[in-house]
């Protein structure tokens, strides 16, 4: 099985979070390559509960709220199947989705390495994730005296009352406090009633609410103690020494124009034309986002330590519609924003090393919009119309090839379905007519 799609089943088989220690002696891999894994801020992050510091498991994937949608990146499920309590199935007039192993379900779960996970799993870490779910804890109820606090909705109030510290586990005056620290009582109860969460699992509601704490507080705090403490697992990676230090920022991304004159634009357009004549590139700019490059950086120690040193990165190009353009750079590539040009090789992200194959990708007029993107193709086959992700190397389906190819002997062409394995390093922006010089 997968690093993390391991440590994403130990952790979500112990209510979402595991003491590190703990997780250490349950992983039988590598130390260097679980730290490698944790380090990813997007799927894992610490707490510290009691003197024992926690690992929380984290994704980007929610419930789809359209229920059906074409090109989505969340679940198609329905959502009282996922709590274990819808009255009904789809034969006896449930609408919504109760397959996890649905074709749209597989590719989605692939993609954020949990296709592991059941669905008594999968619940818990949606619970303490998608925050459309559960009742956020109300903040008015929190201040001031009396049965409600300060909260104006008092008795009808849909946030949850429940005492903040209690949920931290810093309330020094439990005796005696008059905040509620029991899930059991009336008004949360009700309010968690009202969302739909089932009896059953409101005994797990204090380590879930512990975890949406911890996973907030580092959303807000950007792990910042990580400059502090020695066992911190998330090492930032080194930024590329070519890029402008002036224009990265701590979240989202900077696209930084290069000189005509540079080697570097020379590179690209020089990569660019090998297949493309008859074309005139307006603008190439290098993509600078800190969070994708260090993901994409952990991503590549993963793969070197499974692949024995080899990762097999690739400079590689992806052509895409241009309104997708800001997403990918801040978001990276996803095989959401494919097109429609089909999957000869399987779903997902496809790649090339002719600019010429990517074009067709591209928007059918004006400015037209093609990434020059790091893949890490690692391990890869040949690739086939009816995979859903990379196939199993052995059979047993617990280790899978990292990509696959349109030829194993010669590949020009590459699928990758996890989108950490790829970073959107430089965008050229292009249209028909040729022009000196470009």
């Amino acid at each position: 099985m997968d690093t993390t799609a391991l440590i994403y089943k130990v952790l979500c088989a112990h209510n979402g979070s595991f003491e590190l220690g703990e997780l250490r002696a349950n992983i039988s891999t590598m130390e260097d390559d679980l730290e490698s894994v944790l380090g990813n801020q997007e799927m894992f992050t610490r707490a510290v509960s009691k003197g024992n510091k926690l690992i929380v498991a984290k994704t980007k994937m929610r419930l789809c709220r359209a229920n059906g949608c074409s090109g989505c990146s969340n679940l198609h499920l329905c959502k009282f199947y996922l709590y274990g309590t819808c009255p009904s199935n789809q034969r006896q007039g449930c609408r919504l989705c109760h397959e996890l192993t649905s074709e749209h379900n597989i590719r989605v779960l692939r993609e954020h390495y949990l296709e592991e996970l059941g669905r008594k799993e999968l619940c818990t870490l949606l619970l303490q994730n998608d925050n459309a779910l559960l009742p956020p804890v109300c903040f008015t109820y929190n201040k001031g005296s009396g049965e409600y606090g300060y909260c104006p909705d008092k008795g009808s109030c849909r946030r949850l009352h429940i005492c903040e510290r209690y949920i931290t586990g810093t309330c020094a005056a439990e005796v005696d406090c008059d905040r509620s620290h029991d899930f059991y009582e009336p008004h949360p109860l009700n309010t968690l009633q009202q969302r739909g969460v089932p009896n059953e699992l409101v005994a797990s509601m204090l380590s879930t609410y512990r975890n949406i704490q911890a996973i907030g507080h580092t959303n807000d705090a950007s792990n910042t103690l990580c400059k502090k403490d020695s066992d911190c697992l998330l090492k930032s990676k080194a930024l590329p020494s070519h890029w402008d230090k002036s224009s990265v920022p701590e979240t989202g991304f900077k696209r930084v124009a290069l000189q005509s004159s540079s080697a570097e634009h020379k590179n690209i357009l020089d990569l660019f034309h090998q297949t493309m004549t008859g074309f005139s590139v307006k603008t190439i700019e290098r993509v600078q986002n800190r969070i994708l490059w260090e993901v994409f950086s952990w991503q590549g120690d993963v793969m070197r330590k499974a692949n024995a040193g080899k990762g097999n990165e690739k400079q590689l190009f992806h052509g895409t519609d241009s309104k997708h353009v800001d997403a990918i750079c801040l978001q990276n590539i996803a095989w959401r924003m494919g097109g429609t040009q089909g999957t000869p090789y399987g779903q997902g992200s496809y790649f090339s090393k002719d600019a010429k194959f990517s074009h067709s990708y591209t928007s059918q007029s004006g400015v037209r919009s093609m990434f020059v993107c790091r893949v890490l193709v690692g391990n890869y086959t040949q690739g086939h119309s009816s995979y859903l992700c990379p196939p199993s190397k052995d059979g047993s389906h617990t280790i899978s090839y990292d990509s696959c190819v349109d030829d194993i002997y010669n590949p020009s062409v590459f699928v990758v379905v996890r989108k950490h394995q790829v970073y959107p390093e430089y965008l050229i922006q292009y249209r028909e007519g040729s022009r000196p010089g470009t």
